[in-house]
């Protein structure tokens, strides 16, 4: 099985602005590309796992959520590296757009994005990571059976029960990858081949979600995978805006978990 470093986005890859969604404003986090090369290189599948309330609250839509996406792995691929998948969770319930204005499992501090990457792409989050800057980042990785590292921001109280607890507290990106490099037990057994950029290039996934039933890459180009096996949303290629070979993934309650009381 594979390998993966399961990042949060804002205040991990790039600086937080609220309900970030242009491209144009994106600004890389310190580290970053260092730490995700030194990652690839050693096999690790750099995937993002986001939760993006901003769709439900209304402040901007999916597709541009996806341009925002794209552009984020431009920068990178420019910079010689990229990420593999984009999960993110549209969902909040005090949401005003009636379609994501509910409680699910995918929300950070709950698993759900991390176990359904796990899923899909063959993923042992026994050998994975979890990479974030809040404690909320910390306990979904490690709810979901990944070691957990927490980039200090100086934003988060002491952690409050042993799932919140980071295995380290690291300065900045480049220092939470040398050191899960440094402590990963996986690599006295196996090394994985590090992905190209070709692959990256060429979007990485070959299938995708919607409802239980897989659908060719070229059909959509991202995924609903609610319990209840809902209609996907609009496919990205609707839009000249976006790039066929964008890969954001947008959860839908996991069916594997019970939902909240």
């Amino acid at each position: 099985m594979r390998k993966a470093v399961f990042l949060d986005r804002d205040g991990t890859l790039i600086k937080n602005h609220h309900y970030q969604c242009d491209p144009n404003g994106i600004e890389l986090m310190e580290g970053v590309v260092e730490g995700l090369k030194l990652l690839a290189e050693r096999g690790f599948l750099p995937i993002v796992v986001t939760n993006q309330s901003g769709i439900a609250r209304g402040y901007y839509t999916e597709e541009q959520l996806m341009v925002m996406h794209h552009r984020l792995n431009e920068i990178l691929l420019q910079n010689g590296t990229g990420i593999f998948a984009f999960y993110y969770c549209p969902h909040h319930p005090d949401g005003v757009v009636p379609r994501y204005s509910k409680i699910c499992n995918c929300r950070k501090p709950k698993p759900g994005m991390v176990l359904q990457a796990c899923s899909d792409l063959g993923i042992d989050p026994t050998q994975s990571w979890m990479v974030g800057d809040i404690l909320d980042d910390v306990e979904a990785g490690k709810r979901a059976g990944c070691r957990a590292i927490l980039l200090d921001l100086g934003t988060e109280a002491e952690p409050e029960c042993p799932e919140r607890e980071p295995e380290f507290v690291a300065a900045d990106f480049l220092s939470a990858a040398k050191y899960l490099l440094e402590h990963d037990a996986a690599l006295a057994f196996s090394k994985l081949d590090p992905f190209t950029e070709k692959e990256l290039r060429l979007g990485l996934l070959s299938d995708y979600r919607e409802g239980k039933r897989l659908i060719p890459p070229e059909t959509v180009n991202k995924c609903d995978i609610d319990g209840d096996g809902g209609e996907a949303g609009p496919a990205a290629t609707t839009s000249s805006n976006v790039p066929n070979d964008l890969k954001s993934i947008r959860m839908g309650d996991n069916p594997g978990e019970e939902p909240d009381e």
